[in-house]
């Protein structure tokens, strides 16, 4: 029996049973180089996660039918579920040309690619409407420019879905348009909860040519949004927008909660990945109109040391969106300098603490790391889910059955911070943070490139701590 199922359609077709193209399961593929042969990862931000798989060249599954770039995959874990996880993918990375060839190359594929939200980077804001009932480009056409005035966040996410299928919601999308198999379960008022959406009173603007991912995250840059897929519908594929997400997991063992511990059910290192970086707690902000404002960190008093940043809020002159996004920078500056990583004993006895993502976590719940009282420990730290990897374990403390061998591999990450927007392995985005220290002469700042949630990769350094039981 298969552990991890990925589930295969084509491009132009993702949805039906009927247009499945066919399954690769952990007993078809063979171990990749430096990584696991089959794995898939949802992530809090960004395009949903990424996902992948390594297969001989000589596979009878290795078709240029099957393997293909831009197939979809849908992900089926039948210990987690009986049907198909929210989390899917598609073959965006890979020596695809060496399938079904003679071409000299590896005898092993490996395949790769970005979680379901990345159809969204491929849609984009074109000189023009295309949808039928909205003819301006937002509330008015401006030159260069997608323009709303006056509008709640759902009204700009809804039109930028309808862009993306050239049609009014909920009609009919047109065909080849780039989501014309997606549906929503947010409208122009109330967010995927029901909630009515927050009003953007003054100026939101993109410029033409700016993709639907891209438009997103500037919506997200205020902290206040989440943009979540869903493929567990085989006949839908459906984007979610929510204005708080995950559910509160934390506590000591039991039914309802989710605690990693120590010496219990954390079975390897606990890595943490610690940014070198300022802690800015004063922050200067360009708007859309070229006009400069300040946010300052709550709890700054007079006399402390001021350490200042730069952010580029372009996409709007709003007061209440610049308060927001600029009070997210600051508070992203704070906490998000570590993230952890470990691997989980997994199992499916919560009040033991054995669990399976998918099943009793998600990424977006908050839950409770243990690892001692000391002051370097996190002595019942509550800890944001923001990604979780799932692979194939190839070998098994248990050697009493071959099958056991092929276990699960668990490894939730975490972080006591989640900003919300971006993902530091999407690339460079149109924000730009610039650190300096007030009042510290012939001392430069580090140089730092554009990368959406404040990650500094060049300026991290990666440390061990052992946490084995």
């Amino acid at each position: 029996m298969s552990v991890i199922e990925f589930h295969i359609w084509p491009e132009d077709n993702p949805v039906g049973e009927g247009n499945k193209l066919g399954v690769i399961t952990d007993e078809d593929v063979v171990e990749g180089e430096g990584g696991p042969a089959i794995w898939y990862e949802p992530a809090l931000h960004g395009l949903g996660g990424e996902a992948g798989f390594s297969i001989s060249r000589h596979s009878a599954l290795a078709t240029a039918t099957l393997v293909r770039e831009d197939n979809f995959v849908r992900v089926k874990v039948p210990e987690i579920s009986a049907g198909y996880l929210p989390f899917a993918w598609y073959m965006k990375t890979g020596e695809f040309h060496l399938i079904d060839s003679d071409e000299a190359g590896g005898e092993n594929v490996t395949i790769s690619g970005p979680g379901l939200l990345h159809k969204l980077a491929t849609g984009s804001l074109y000189h023009s409407s295309t949808v039928s009932d909205q003819p301006a480009r937002g509330s008015a056409d401006k030159d260069g420019l997608w323009w709303w005035t006056d509008e709640p966040y759902g009204a700009i996410l809804t039109r930028l879905i309808e862009e993306g299928r050239h049609s009014p919601y909920p009609d009919p999308a047109e065909v080849g348009s780039p989501l014309e198999f997606f549906s929503i379960t947010f409208d122009r008022v109330n967010d995927s909860d029901g909630n009515p959406w927050p009003n953007i009173d003054s100026d939101f603007q993109l410029d033409i040519g700016t993709d639907l991912q891209t438009g997103m995250d500037r919506l997200r840059e205020s902290g206040n949004l989440y943009v979540i897929g869903d493929a567990s519908d085989v006949d839908d594929l459906i984007i979610n927008c929510f204005q708080t997400y995950g559910e509160n997991k934390t506590g000591a063992f039991g039914a309802g909660t989710v605690r990693f511990e120590k010496a219990v059910n954390i079975a390897s290192e606990l890595v943490r990945a610690e940014e070198a970086g300022l802690r800015i707690n004063k922050l200067l902000l360009q708007d859309s109109d070229g006009s400069y404002s300040t946010e300052t960190l709550p709890g700054f008093s007079a006399g402390d040391v001021e350490r200042w940043g730069f952010w580029n809020a372009g996409q709007t002159n709003d007061d209440a969106l610049l308060n927001s996004i600029g009070l997210n920078v600051l508070r992203a500056a704070q906490t998000s300098v570590e993230a952890l990583a470990f691997e989980q004993v997994p199992g499916k006895v919560p009040t033991e603490g054995l669990y399976l993502p998918g099943l009793h976590y998600n990424v977006g719940d908050s839950v409770t790391l243990h690892t001692g009282t000391d002051p370097e420990d996190y002595d019942d730290a509550t800890q944001i889910v923001v990604a979780y990897k799932v692979s194939i374990r190839e070998g098994s403390t248990d050697d009493t059955n071959v099958r056991a061998q092929r276990s699960l591999r668990i490894e939730p990450q975490l972080n006591y911070y989640s900003p919300r927007y971006g993902s530091s392995n999407i690339g460079t985005g149109p924000m730009s943070i610039i650190w300096w220290t007030a009042g510290v002469s012939g001392i430069e700042a580090p140089a730092i490139r554009a990368i959406r949630g404040l990650q500094t990769p060049q300026a991290m350094t990666t440390t061990s701590v052992s946490m084995s039981p």
